[in-house]
């Protein structure tokens, strides 16, 4: 797992995905990961939303699965 500060968002790349490691689809599809993400943002913002989005998927072809997280939450 890594994360890189990409200026008004950070980029969570995990290169081995416990969730789509051996599947194949066509979308990204790593729902319990996002749903991970949305939990730790919303506890450590006292309850605040952000817009989390998967890009990229192992199961679908790429070399991780990437989320974009946000640095500001959804107002």
């Amino acid at each position: 797992m890594e994360v890189k500060d990409n200026g008004d968002h950070y980029l969570y790349i995990n290169k081995r995905c416990p969730v789509c490691w051996g599947h194949h689809v066509t979308s990204p599809d790593c729902h319990i990961t996002l749903g991970f993400l949305q939990e730790v943002t919303s506890f450590i913002s006292n309850g605040a939303q952000f817009q989390i989005r998967q890009i990229t998927s192992i199961g679908a072809g790429d070399a991780s699965c990437d989320f974009v997280v946000p640095k500001h939450p959804v107002e």
